[in-house]
């Protein structure tokens, strides 16, 4: 089957091919279970003759049961089985049933059962198959068809009773011929609605799930305005928490007692302050050190920046040159973050 073919059909004709496929697949499952235990999983059911002279049935159906007809009502012969089942083995017979039956498939109501082999035990054709083909005239057919609709419940099955074999169930001839209601068309209905059913529930998910999103996307993108507004608020007060923090960290390292603790212990041993004096918002030291001492290494390593340094001859502060020290003059910042001014740097 080509692809062009497929999208060509209508849906009958899609129909009739899933409703083959089906068939099939339940056919050859149904192959697959041995003969014998396929008949002790079947229900026992009531079997209920028919009367070809009254045109109806010897007693009333009561639940299920199944119609079987007497001997010589149907013809009966057996052909050996082509290497076909199911529901292709039931159109071959109907295609060759002029040959299979004296009145041929027009007169005819035709079918057929694959039967175990008839061959003698000890031949080698025991195993072998043949096929049991019973034909039902017309008229008979159509007068059983009528005793079926008449009666409460449909029998599960029309069987033919074949002498040492299966028997054939002429029913879904019956069913083909137009005699009797197809049953099959209507659960493929029904199957179809149910599939429309569930596809239509998945779409209305999808459709729902996408139709939430939509709704999300559409809150947050409202929600944009105000969440600026947060985030700019946000910034701001980060922003004063530090400058606020680092205000405190200034101050706390600016006062006064803290400043000269730090400083004394600071300071190389030996050294000693003279004067202290704040000088454009940077310390100015002046003191004595005693020969090789580092004054100003020390201060930086304590955390002090240096701006200048020198020995103490040319400031203009008073300083008295003593035989325990060399004088020096130092001009720091207590704060590492500030920038240096120019007038410093000079």
């Amino acid at each position: 089957m080509s692809s062009r073919g497929l999208l060509d059909a209508d849906m009958q004709t899609l129909g009739g091919w899933i409703a083959d496929a089906v068939h099939w697949w339940t056919d050859e499952l149904r192959a697959m279970v041995p003969q014998g235990l396929r008949a002790r999983l079947s229900p026992s059911l009531a079997e209920i003759r028919f009367d070809p002279d009254q045109q109806t049935f010897a007693d009333e159906p009561r639940g299920a049961w199944v119609a079987v007809l007497p001997e010589g009502v149907a013809l009966l012969r057996r052909v050996p089985l082509p290497p076909v089942r199911g529901r292709e083995l039931q159109r071959l017979i109907e295609l060759d049933a002029d040959r299979l039956m004296p009145f041929g498939g027009g007169a005819m109501i035709v079918a057929g059962q694959a039967q175990p082999g008839s061959a003698a035990p000890d031949s080698a054709e025991a195993q072998a198959a043949d096929l049991a083909v019973a034909g039902l005239p017309t008229g008979l057919a159509t007068a059983i068809a009528a005793a079926i609709k008449a009666a409460p419940r449909e029998p599960a099955r029309l069987l033919v009773k074949v002498e040492r074999g299966l028997p054939i169930d002429l029913l879904p001839a019956l069913r083909r011929a137009g005699l009797l209601p197809d049953r099959s068309g209507a659960a493929l209905r029904w199957w179809a609605a149910v599939a429309f059913l569930f596809a239509l529930n998945i779409a209305l998910l999808v459709w729902r799930d996408v139709a939430a999103r939509d709704a999300m996307a559409e809150a947050v993108a409202a929600q944009q305005p105000g969440m600026m507004a947060v985030r700019q608020i946000t910034g701001r007060m980060h922003r004063a928490d530090q400058l606020a923090a680092a205000a405190l960290a200034s101050r706390e390292r600016a006062e006064p007692l803290a400043l000269m603790a730090r400083l004394q212990s600071a300071l190389p041993p030996g050294a000693w302050l003279q004067r202290m004096a704040w000088s454009d918002g940077s310390l100015r030291l002046t003191g004595f050190r005693p020969p090789n001492a580092d004054v100003s290494g020390a201060l930086r390593h304590a955390g002090f920046v240096t701006v200048r340094y020198g020995d103490g001859a040319s400031s203009s502060s008073a300083t008295t040159a003593t035989p325990l020290g060399q004088p020096f003059e130092i001009i720091v910042r207590t704060d590492p973050a500030r920038p240096v001014a120019k007038t410093e740097r000079q």
